[in-house]
């Protein structure tokens, strides 16, 4: 099973864009409030691959959603002596929803919730103690 690599291109989407308006383009400007007051907060969900294929179905990931740049990373998880190489499945980065084309944020990772990266679909089946108390703190973002 192949990992998709991030999206092509050089740079991010809105840098993309930038140089599509304007032939000297800044970049794109981060919010560095937020990035600042989030930037140590991640959120890790164990989830499960939802495919046609039952053999997938039994693979189990590791999502982290970083709160700080709103990036997610997949790490793939396997048993001693499965013969499966355990280890980063999806690089780091900003992914859309491709049902609402918006950027995935933190009120997105609920447990139960499917996350569609790609081809790739991961239902998050349950977090670690840290990602429980931070949503308890933030009962707006998770109901």
């Amino acid at each position: 099973m192949q990992a998709i690599p991030p999206p092509t291109g050089y740079g991010t989407e809105e840098d993309s864009l930038g140089s599509v308006f304007s032939l000297n383009h800044k970049p794109p400007r981060k919010d560095i409030n937020k990035s600042f007051a989030n930037d140590q907060f991640i959120l890790r969900y164990n989830c499960r691959l939802l495919s046609e294929i039952k053999d997938f179905n039994d693979k189990t990931f590791i999502l982290s959603f970083y709160c700080g740049d709103d990036t997610i990373q997949v790490y793939e998880t396997s048993e001693r002596n499965s013969g499966i190489i355990q280890g980063k499945f999806l690089e780091r980065a900003r992914y859309k929803d491709p049902v609402t084309d918006k950027q995935y944020c933190e009120a997105d990772c609920q447990i139960g919730s499917v996350i569609t990266i790609g081809s790739w679909r991961f239902q998050l089946c349950r977090a670690d103690e840290y990602t429980y108390k931070y949503m308890a703190r933030k009962p707006d973002s998770f109901p």
